[in-house]
C-alpha cells in the first residue's frame, strides 16, 4: 500500500449479551488462552497497518494495557489504546472519537473485536490495491437475522445498500469494512449522524456506506467463505472448536 494504513478497532461497547456468563467487556474474556480481541487482530491485515487503535472505556485500562502488552511485539508495537469515559450510542460514534487523530490521508479499516475471519488478508490488501475502490465491504453467506446485510448491484456488481438488523439479502457484512482515507470516512459519518440514522438508538459504520454510495462513490463487495462469530455466548462456543484447531495446528499466518 502507499499509503499509511490505521486499523480502529472500537471496544467500548456494553456487552449485554454476556452479563451473566462473564464480568466485564467481553473483548478481554480468555479465549484458549488469549484475549477475545486478539484473535480478531491476528485475522486482520496487521503487518500491512502502520497503525492499530482500539478504543476501551476508562473502567477496562488495567485490563486493557495488560492485554495490549501480551500481544507479540511486532503487533504490540504498532497498537495505541484509547480510552472514553462512557459507552457511546454505537460503534460509529466511538470510532468518530479517534478520527481527528489520524493521518488526513491514512486508509482506514474499522473491525469489531468479536469476530475470526477465515480469510487471507494479504489477498484483501491486493484486491484493494488493484480495485481502488472508495470503501469496501468483506462479505459472507448468511442466512440469520440480526446481522448487518448488503445488497449487491447485478449489474455494476458494486455494493448498492447496506442494511442493519434487518436480512435484505444472502450476503452479510462481517464486521470489518475498509475506507480510502479518513476524509471519505468522516463525510459518511457527519452525513449519518446528521440524519439521526440510528438502528435502536445506537450508529453503526456499516449505515456510513449508504451515505458514500449516495454521493456516488464506489463501494464493492469482497466475499469471504467463513467468519467465525464470538459476538454472543453462543457464538463464542460454537467458535471454539475452530479457533481450537488453528491454534493447535499453529495455523495464525502471517496477514
Amino acid at each position: 500500500m502507499k499509503t499509511p494504513l490505521t486499523i480502529i478497532m472500537p471496544m467500548a461497547g456494553r456487552s449485554g449479551r454476556f452479563q451473566g456468563t462473564h464480568q466485564g467487556s467481553k473483548y478481554y474474556l480468555s479465549t484458549l488462552g488469549m484475549p477475545m480481541y486478539h484473535w480478531a487482530l491476528l485475522s486482520l491485515p496487521h503487518n500491512k497497518a502502520h497503525r492499530i487503535i482500539t478504543i476501551s472505556l476508562e473502567k477496562d485500562r488495567e485490563i486493557a494495557t495488560i492485554s495490549r502488552n501480551r500481544l507479540p511485539e511486532q503487533i504490540r508495537d504498532k497498537v495505541e489504546v484509547f480510552f472514553i469515559p462512557d459507552v457511546l450510542p454505537g460503534p460509529a460514534k466511538t470510532v468518530s472519537v479517534v478520527l481527528s487523530s489520524i493521518d488526513r490521508d491514512s486508509e482506514i479499516i474499522v473491525s469489531h473485536a468479536d469476530q475470526y475471519l477465515d480469510w487471507y488478508a494479504s489477498h484483501f490488501i491486493e484486491y484493494i490495491c488493484r480495485e481502488k475502490p472508495d470503501g469496501c465491504i468483506p462479505i459472507v453467506p448468511m442466512d440469520v437475522d440480526d446481522w448487518g446485510y448488503v445488497v449487491v448491484d447485478i449489474k455494476t456488481g458494486e455494493v448498492a445498500r447496506v442494511s442493519e438488523k434487518v436480512k435484505t439479502s444472502y450476503y452479510a457484512t462481517c464486521g470489518v469494512y475498509y475506507f480510502r482515507n479518513k476524509e471519505v470516512l468522516s463525510e459518511a459519518l457527519e452525513d449519518e449522524f446528521r440524519h439521526f440514522d440510528r438502528i435502536k438508538s445506537e450508529y453503526y459504520i456499516g449505515t456510513a456506506f449508504n451515505y458514500m454510495i449516495g454521493r456516488s462513490l464506489r463501494v464493492l463487495p469482497y466475499y469471504l467463505n467463513r467468519v467465525v462469530s464470538m459476538n454472543t455466548p453462543d457464538d463464542f462456543r460454537n467458535a471454539i472448536p475452530f479457533l481450537s484447531m488453528l491454534k493447535d495446528n499453529m495455523w495464525l499466518p502471517e496477514r
